[in-house]
């Protein structure tokens, strides 16, 4: 289904990459995600949150949240002109202080990040960390496990 909603619209960007952040901020059981779209276009003063995608912890679960359109750049790597070449995913939660769940993950890569990688035929070599790009930053995290998360992507492509 979200694949025939996605390839409705002939004005599609030609994604070739998948970016990884995290918000840097505590993640709890309420909605951080509208506080960070509300960041991003009151002090920002851009026209959308950043990022395309979201996953946070809403209640007792991990829920994946839209962003931007992916008709539209996204606002959330600037170097080497990565908006317009990458979908941006943010992970809610401050990844340089807390390690995220395996559930979280597991939502995200099954949810979101393989789903994204069939539809625009993204290779694993093109899911990249923000710190790739920023290499000031830490993004997502220096507890973000990035080998235990690729190894789920490659499981969730292997599988379907």
């Amino acid at each position: 289904m979200l694949s025939s909603l996605l390839l409705q619209d002939t004005k599609m960007i030609n994604w070739t990459h998948i970016i990884i952040h995290h918000s840097l901020t505590l993640d709890g059981k309420t909605l951080s995600w509208d506080d960070i779209k509300k960041y991003h276009m009151e002090v920002e003063h851009w026209n959308d949150i950043g990022y395309h995608f979201g996953i946070e912890q809403i209640e007792e679960s991990y829920q994946v949240l839209v962003g931007r359109p992916l008709t539209q750049v996204g606002a959330h790597c600037y170097q080497e002109e990565m908006n317009s070449k990458a979908i941006g995913i943010m992970f809610c939660g401050n990844f340089d202080e807390t390690i995220p769940s395996t559930k979280m993950l597991k939502v995200a890569v099954h949810g979101i990040v393989a789903p994204m990688m069939k539809i625009f035929n993204i290779p694993v070599s093109n899911l990249m960390k923000h710190s790739d790009f920023a290499i000031y930053k830490s993004c997502p995290g220096s507890k973000f496990n990035w080998l235990d998360f690729t190894d789920l992507v490659q499981e969730e492509l292997s599988v379907t």
